[in-house]
């Protein structure tokens, strides 16, 4: 963390110094914030993960220019899944689901023109949040209703969705 923390600073740096005008530096800094997103999500620091996800946004969307550039919508894309997961944990449901949602239709959309192992991976990454937050809704909802029976089966199919699609990305991965 204290690594991580500590390359922010540089890239902040960086990026003031070319005040903002080289997208590799504008990138690398967004990477810095979603890492630190990962790690706070990790530490279960979930305000402090939510507050580093949503720094991130600006610095991506600035470079979402170019409708072609893939990798800018990929990282975009990384961004959300790490932005749900931190909402999750931090209780916001409602907002997780959301960008959930709006990230696998946007995740299909990129996977149609480029699809990668990143890009399978953080859809199967979405779909597992996505079993997530059903799973939070049935163990938030009273014991024995509708709600919690009808979020349970959200969460299985979502949870199997998922398991689905990290054995594909799997099958894609050599250890040579």
């Amino acid at each position: 963390l204290d690594l991580q923390l500590e390359a922010l600073k540089v890239d902040e740096g960086i990026v003031r110094q070319t005040e903002g005008h080289n997208a590799t530096y504008v990138r690398s800094l967004a990477g810095d914030r979603v890492q630190l997103c990962r790690q706070f999500i990790q530490r279960a620091e979930f305000a402090r993960a939510v507050e580093q996800c949503r720094a991130a946004g600006p610095l991506l969307e600035a470079l979402a220019g170019d409708d072609n550039n893939q990798q800018s919508k990929v990282d975009r894309a990384i961004l959300a899944w790490n932005l749900s997961v931190a909402l999750l944990g931090a209780g916001h449901l409602d907002e997780a689901s959301a960008i959930l949602e709006t990230n696998l239709r946007d995740l299909a959309a990129i996977a149609s023109e480029n699809d990668t192992i990143q890009v399978e991976f953080t859809r199967a990454s979405s779909e597992e949040a996505l079993g997530e937050l059903h799973s939070a809704r049935a163990r938030n909802a009273a014991r024995g209703s509708a709600s919690e029976l009808q979020s349970w089966k959200a969460a299985n199919a979502w949870y199997a969705k998922s398991a689905d699609r990290f054995r594909e990305v799997s099958k894609g991965i050599t250890l040579d």
